[in-house]
């Protein structure tokens, strides 16, 4: 567990400083293609029928040049459960995605990060929280997904990482 720990840890930090790595042998299911483009810091997934913000939290949206600025923020679970009903985008019916849903993000012939760089512009290769908890009593972890390499597993409520909302498509 502890090597497996410092590997993650390893990745996360070499992956602050490179670029994003496709393998073309994996077939790409999350092409550009997939996803609408609603100009408003917004994308539709036509094959989830989810709405996604295009930049993480604590990032600024620019129509300007179609790009995410800025840090992310990292948060607690409870904090990022906090985030839902924010406004954005003329909606406020944003919340946090269940890992069912962020995992659908995942491009598995990618990594740092394991997204779609072109529609979620500058997304950092760090863990993003889910709104689903371990099932287990009590429950002190929830799952998330770590964009270095599209990996899902589950720590501490406690622990802080990076968010990005979801809503349902109209």
């Amino acid at each position: 567990m502890k090597i497996k720990f410092l590997l993650s840890t390893l990745l996360l930090i070499s992956g602050i400083v490179s670029a994003q790595t496709c393998l073309d042998y994996i077939p790409n299911e999350w092409q550009d293609s997939r996803y609408i483009n609603n100009h408003n810091g917004t994308v539709t997934d036509t094959i989830t029928n989810l709405i996604w913000k295009q930049c993480s939290e604590g990032q600024t949206y620019s129509s300007s040049d179609n790009t995410c600025t800025g840090s992310a923020t990292k948060m607690n679970w409870q904090e990022a459960l906090g985030k839902a009903g924010t406004s954005f985008a003329g909606k406020t019916d944003w919340r946090l995605p269940n890992i069912k849903e962020l995992d659908s993000l995942v491009v598995r012939n990618c990594h740092n990060p394991s997204i779609n760089e072109t529609l979620f512009p500058n997304t950092p290769a760090y863990v993003f929280f889910s709104s689903s908890p371990v099932s287990s009593t009590p429950s002190t972890d929830a799952w998330r997904v770590i964009f270095f390499y599209g990996y899902s597993y589950y720590r501490y409520h406690s622990n802080s990482y990076t968010v990005r909302l979801v809503r349902p498509r109209e």
